[in-house]
């Protein structure tokens, strides 16, 4: 576990440009990470289901339909703490995000900031 975190963070120093970074690139890294812990992994789809459905539902009487980008906007940080917390073992309190905005209906724009503690 601890090689695949340091692969990341290598693989996200390398790529970084400016003040802007794409994990799109990691992804196979990130998926692997989840299927290790099996059950927790389960359980975290079975939320993210959930709140999907609640959304859908809830969509169902909306006037104007709110689309997937929307839910993202609604509920990323949420499942972004809990990656971090259950399948990197990062402290998820030291996750700060700093800025959150819908440019356009296919694309967010998410800063975060992340306290490293000398223990991690």
């Amino acid at each position: 576990m601890v090689e695949k975190l340091e692969a990341i963070l290598k693989s996200i120093g390398e790529n970084v440009k400016g003040n802007n970074l794409t994990l799109k690139m990691n992804s196979s890294m990130f998926y692997e990470i989840l299927q290790e812990k099996e059950l927790e992994y389960i359980q975290f789809r079975e939320d993210i289901k959930r709140d999907w459905e609640d959304f859908k539902q809830k969509n169902l009487d909306r006037i104007i339909k709110k689309t997937y980008s929307t839910f993202f906007y609604q509920f990323f940080h949420k499942y972004f703490k809990t990656y971090l917390d259950l399948f990197c073992g990062l402290d998820k309190k030291s996750l700060q995000l700093n800025l959150k905005e819908k440019v356009s209906e296919e694309n967010l724009f998410l800063e975060y900031t992340y306290l490293l503690y000398s223990k991690e």
